[in-house]
């Protein structure tokens, strides 16, 4: 009889790990992995933000899904999936039809701009590789345009930078670039040009009265305090109406002169394309049952950023890689379990811990109940996300930046 084929639409957390959680049956003989992905690498991007900001380089945050899954069986193929024909049981990749017995969909999301006018067109985001890169030059350039400009008031509105967003996103970031923006003013623009200290400004906007509203009060109110302590100036209770490209307009009739902003303001699912049949939506989410199958399809499954379980209580659980990684393990399971005919296990999110790195030397944390923050905190981040990664070459090379940097500023070498 041919051996099941799951094909992973995805290589992120969920997709990533799903196949992992797989390998000991492809090894086995017992079914055939695919994964699909249209970039030919793992992106981890929780630490995009220190690429961004002269923290690590490029390459340190991508894993090569042939290295990963190198010796294990699992196949790759490169493209963009185009549609998913459930009904048939294939799915279409750059105009090539591939078949399968189940179909995981772990696509992730892009960048949600809410519909205020000129955000999209006029912001930055932080969901790949070249955001990265273009935020980290786009500051650079900031410096240098206004080191060559001798009015002050030209000087503020170049150096102005803004951060929308007081999620994890937006806050590591502002806080990497507050570091960022330090090294560059004090290295190679202090006495050297026209630019002077009370010419910068960085600015981080939220909707909510305060930031990281995943954690409690206590460490919210120290995640604030260490932010004002590296120059950020807090926005709470404010709406963007608009951003034109010189500024950011708010609800309530004030504006921030700037050519920069950065937008981590939410995100929305990608979801792609089905043939022959209507998914049952929640907003833009797939709805699964409990075991993470796309309702009404048994041999479909959704998970990460894209699915909407249905709990108890009706609210999903949050955008965040460490559900993916503990999705992707379960749906694995599932399959198996479906193939050989057993019960399926209904997912059940285990909370491991919420870290937010603030820069270097302090984060913010919960793990098992305890509240903690500072250099401990930012040490446990670091261990934690360095053995996130799948081979211990790039643990080598992430701890050797890492420590590299300990002694060393930012490198503002500009790529392009």
């Amino acid at each position: 009889m041919a051996k099941p084929h799951i094909v992973i639409v995805g290589a992120g957390f969920g997709g990533v790990y799903t196949a992992r959680a797989l390998v000991p049956y492809v090894k086995k003989g017992i079914i055939d992995v695919t994964i699909v992905n249209k970039t030919n690498y793992f992106l981890f991007t929780p630490l995009l933000h220190e690429v961004a900001t002269g923290g690590l380089s490029a390459r340190s945050v991508t894993e090569s899904i042939r290295h990963i899954f190198e010796g294990t069986g699992v196949l790759f193929h490169q493209g963009l999936v185009e549609g998913i024909d459930p009904k048939q049981g294939t799915l279409k990749v750059d105009l090539k039809e591939i078949a399968y017995d189940y179909v995981i969909v772990a696509t992730g999301a892009i960048t949600n701009f809410y519909g205020i006018p000129g955000a999209a067109e006029h912001s930055l985001v932080l969901k790949n590789l070249t955001d990265a890169i273009e935020i980290r030059e786009r500051i650079i350039d900031a410096f240098e345009d206004a080191s060559c400009v001798e009015s002050a008031e030209q000087r503020k509105k170049d150096l102005c930078f803004v951060v929308v967003g007081g999620g994890a996103t937006g806050v590591e970031t502002v806080a990497e670039m507050a570091e960022f923006i330090e090294t560059l003013f004090r290295r190679y623009f202090n006495g050297v040009s026209h630019i002077q200290k009370e010419d910068i400004s960085l600015h981080l906007v939220n909707t909510a009265p305060d930031i990281l509203a995943m954690l409690h009060p206590i460490l919210r109110k120290k995640a604030e305090k260490q932010l004002e302590r590296l120059g950020v100036l807090l926005h709470m209770n404010m709406s963007v109406s608009e951003v034109t490209g010189i500024d950011v307009k708010f609800a309530d009739g004030s504006s921030i002169d700037t050519h920069f902003v950065f937008w981590a303001g939410g995100i929305t699912p990608i979801v792609p394309r089905f043939s022959s049949v209507e998914p049952v939506c929640v907003g833009s989410k797939l709805v699964t049952d409990i075991f993470l199958r796309m309702k009404g399809y048994d041999r479909v499954f959704v998970l990460g950023d894209i699915a909407c379980v249905e709990t108890p209580g009706g609210k999903g659980y949050p955008a965040l890689a460490q559900i993916a990684a503990q999705q992707g393990e379960v749906v694995a399971e599932n399959i198996i379990r479906s193939i050989m005919r057993k019960p399926l296990r209904a997912f059940s999110y285990k909370l491991k811990g919420t870290l937010v790195s603030l820069g270097q030397w302090y984060a913010v944390g919960e793990i098992f109940g305890l509240k903690l923050s500072g250099p401990l905190m930012w040490w446990v981040w670091r261990t934690v996300y360095l053995f996130k990664f799948h081979s211990w070459t790039k643990r080598f090379k992430i701890a050797f930046e890492w420590t590299e940097a300990l002694f060393s500023p930012r490198d503002i070498t500009k790529l392009r």
